[in-house]
């Protein structure tokens, strides 16, 4: 799994979260698109966990960019501002999911693991 959060903050309750889970593994992190770009194509993972904050402008141009790096990984959005709307746009941009990110963190573990990401 791979996380990419501009806080520290909540990238390290993700990452805290996720190693409570058996055969989860995180292989990387990132706090700025760049990191991103720099790591990905290095890695194997089967799920990218992505704020939105960090997406590139057009953020529909970064998910396809995500989706070609790695093809078969699972791309979830996470957003502040999680309307009908944006989860359209960033769905037909390639992202698998897209989840808010102001729900509860045992709430976004239960909705991974209940669509089968993790």
């Amino acid at each position: 799994m791979f996380i990419a959060d501009p806080s520290w903050t909540i990238r390290g309750k993700f990452i805290e979260l996720l190693r409570e889970i058996p055969n989860i593994q995180i292989v990387g992190e990132a706090s700025i698109w760049g990191e991103v770009v720099a790591q990905l194509p290095e890695l194997s993972y089967e799920v990218g966990i992505i704020d939105q904050d960090i997406l590139k402008s057009p953020a529909t141009q970064s998910i396809q960019h995500l989706k070609r790096i790695q093809p078969q990984a699972r791309v979830i959005i996470l957003s502040n501002v999680f309307t009908p709307e944006h989860e359209q746009v960033f769905k037909q941009a390639g992202a698998d999911d897209v989840l808010d990110k102001s729900l509860d963190f045992s709430l976004l573990q239960a909705l991974l693991t209940r669509k089968k990401y993790l």
